[in-house]
């Protein structure tokens, strides 16, 4: 089974501290497919490679990461990763895409979605700083622009757009 041998370079690349096992360990990994336990062995290998300096190849395995992590909905494992690899001066190297709009739903970045997302799930700022390892100052801030583009007036009718907007399938 190509995950069991994912798992054997996985562990195996932990223990010797070598990126290229912990890489093999995400292509078998992906060929399993097992997506979370690939973005896993996608962020071990990036903190590794950003120990050694490399940091452009770190950045490369950090955003497959990421990649994987939004495709699978997988937001506390994405902000896990993004904090792990900061805590080594690694930053995510393709932001957020833009959609050229300045109002509406359309406007919203991914990462003020996930913010909607969880304060339609009732959770304060400081709780919503814990989910994704940011500050509740970003939070904050990140409130504050859904805010102005959906030119809203409070929490409540963020939650209220987001249900709205959701059970519609957008």
């Amino acid at each position: 089974m190509p995950h069991h041998i994912g798992d054997a370079y996985r562990c195996q690349g932990l223990l010797d501290q070598d990126p290229d096992l912990l890489l093999e360990a995400a292509r078998c990994y992906h060929e399993a497919p097992r997506p979370l336990s690939e973005a896993h062995a996608r962020t071990d290998a990036a903190e590794l490679l950003a120990g050694r300096r490399n940091q452009a190849q770190a950045r490369v395995e950090l955003d497959q990461a990421l990649a994987i992590y939004a495709r699978l909905g997988a937001d506390w494992d994405a902000a896990r990763a993004a904090a792990r690899l900061r805590a080594v001066a690694v930053h995510r190297g393709v932001r957020g895409t833009r959609s050229g709009y300045r109002h509406g739903w359309d406007a919203l970045t991914d990462t003020e979605r996930i913010v909607a997302s969880h304060v339609a799930g009732g959770h304060s700022n400081p709780e919503i700083a814990g989910l994704m390892s940011i500050s509740r100052r970003t939070v904050s801030t990140h409130v504050s622009h859904i805010l102005k583009k959906l030119t809203l007036a409070s929490r409540v009718e963020i939650a209220a757009e987001f249900i709205r907007r959701t059970s519609q399938g957008r």
